[in-house]
């Protein structure tokens, strides 16, 4: 396994994804710092699973591998599947293409035999909703979520 590249810079992202889909709220997070204040802040166990919601590009997905976790994504964006399927193959990623807000429990529970916590870079206009869809899952352990608009 190869070291982790960066996360994409926004003239990186605006060449493979032309325009962010304002229908999906997308708003890509490349700034480390606050990438790696999401991770401390979510306080994952070293190296655990963690569901994240929203990878789009994959900044936090890349900083989550770096810390050793096992990342499963939902993502709606076709686009974001494929970037992350390509640049992060090896790693112990699972992407799944899917509307979060349609994401059971039970498929939350076929993950792991422990409760998990859930994290994501957020978009405004649908944050509260999947908050709060996750929120009532007893197989959450935790929720981190960046919104932004």
């Amino acid at each position: 396994m190869n070291e982790l590249a960066p996360p994409p810079s926004a003239g990186d992202l605006v060449r493979h994804f032309g325009r962010a889909r304002k229908s999906l709220g997308q708003c890509f997070l490349t700034d480390p710092s606050i990438l790696e204040r999401i991770v401390e802040t979510a306080q994952i166990n070293p190296g655990g699973p963690v569901v994240e919601i929203g990878p789009g590009p994959g900044g936090l997905t890349r900083t989550l591998l770096a810390r050793g976790h096992t990342v499963t994504a939902i993502e709606l964006d076709e686009r974001a599947i494929s970037h992350l399927q390509e640049q992060l193959a090896g790693y112990p990623l699972s992407v799944l293409h899917r509307d979060a807000l349609n994401y059971s429990e039970p498929e939350l529970d076929a993950l792991s035999l422990e409760p998990l916590p859930v994290v994501g870079n957020l978009p405004y206009n649908v944050g509260t909703e999947i908050f709060f869809h996750f929120e009532r899952f007893a197989s959450v352990s935790s929720m981190t979520f960046m919104y932004q608009r």
